[in-house]
């Protein structure tokens, strides 16, 4: 059964509406704001850490939370500005006017995108204090405290993780999340873009081990005898050595 953690004069109200149409079950857990101060209710912190509606869970469990992201409208800006000094560059040049105009907004540029670093890190250091409160209660991949971090930040997600490789060199984000040895892989693959700049990795989450899943028992057969091979050859070894450090 799913339940709705519903707050009064909420967003929630159209995750009601969209049950309603697809003709689901559900129940719902009624929070009222504040008549003074118009907040949520301690008892909603509970199922979210900043009191946030709407929440869906199932049997219990927090499953999803409606996340409405900032963006910093000034560093935007600043970006179409740099893209298009970067296309002009590209296909005609630039004066030598412009050049001295592109450095001077350089500067400013570099100014502003440090003090957003200065701030990202503070917010950084908040996520990591709500994910060691609240980590035990996330009872599925990436729950609501992941939910809670992205909302601090400009947030985006990309399926290509070759494109995640060259948004960080480009200087296009500053973060990416991502599995540490998938991106070191991709990180290698990745062409057209100076890749030998120095990387902060910042471990958010846990470790999460893997298991794998086999249809067949033969399949798992050969799979666990390869892989012994691969142990007593040494080749094993080698292959781990190539990683980056797990810390």
């Amino acid at each position: 059964m799913i339940t709705v953690h519903h707050l009064n004069n909420s967003r929630s109200q159209r995750i009601l509406w969209l049950l309603e149409e697809l003709n689901a079950s559900y129940e719902i857990e009624s929070y009222s704001r504040d008549k003074v101060t118009n907040l949520a209710p301690e008892s909603l912190k509970k199922i979210h850490p900043l009191g946030k509606s709407p929440v869906i869970s199932e049997d219990g469990k927090t499953s999803g939370i409606v996340v409405y992201l900032k963006k910093d409208e000034r560093l935007a800006e600043y970006i179409k500005i740099k893209d298009k000094y970067f296309e002009q560059s590209n296909e005609t040049g630039l004066s030598k006017e412009e050049k001295v105009n592109y450095k001077k907004f350089n500067r400013e540029y570099e100014d502003y995108k440090n003090l957003y670093n200065i701030r990202n890190h503070q917010n950084i250091t908040e996520i990591r204090d709500v994910i060691s409160k609240y980590g035990e209660n996330a009872k599925i991949y990436l729950g609501s405290d992941f939910m809670y971090a992205v909302e601090k930040a400009k947030y985006r997600e990309v399926a290509d993780q070759i494109y995640q490789v060259h948004l960080l060199y480009s200087q296009r984000t500053d973060v990416v999340i991502a599995d540490k040895n998938i991106f070191m892989y991709m990180k290698n693959k990745a062409i057209h873009i100076n890749t030998k700049s120095f990387l902060t990795f910042h471990p958010i989450f846990k470790p999460s081990p893997y298991k794998m899943i086999f249809k067949k028992e033969s399949l798992r057969n050969d799979f666990n005898q390869g892989l012994a091979q691969l142990k007593a050859n040494g080749r094993y070894q080698k292959i781990l050595s190539r990683l980056p450090p797990s810390n």
